[in-house]
């Protein structure tokens, strides 16, 4: 059976020497998107303010297979907006939930 390795990369790469091997690329597809949304979870509060991130899978030879891409856009509309009054200390104008400064 085939060893695929997950190579993340956030601005810093950390390699997988190691490797998992899986019965074929649609397994290890499978197990990229579970990484992926632990690594979500795991960094909900900090995910906005990173420059996003990639995991990259490659064979053993290190042929690349795939890459997943992470990365938060904001709309333009909310520039300018926090989500929570209390970030704000009271300042600002409040529409809705957001509070504008």
């Amino acid at each position: 059976m085939p060893r695929y390795h997950f190579h993340l990369d956030n601005g810093r790469s950390y390699p997988d020497v190691e490797g998992t091997i899986f019965p074929d690329l649609d397994e290890a597809r499978t197990e990229a998107v579970k990484r992926s949304g632990t690594m979500l979870r795991e960094n909900a509060e900090t995910f906005w303010g990173g420059a996003g991130w990639k995991l990259t899978v490659t064979d053993e030879t290190g042929l690349v297979m795939f890459t997943l891409h992470f990365a938060a856009v904001s709309s333009p509309a909310t520039q300018g907006y926090h989500t929570k009054p209390s970030d704000l200390n009271g300042a600002g104008a409040h529409r809705g939930d957001r509070t504008l400064i």
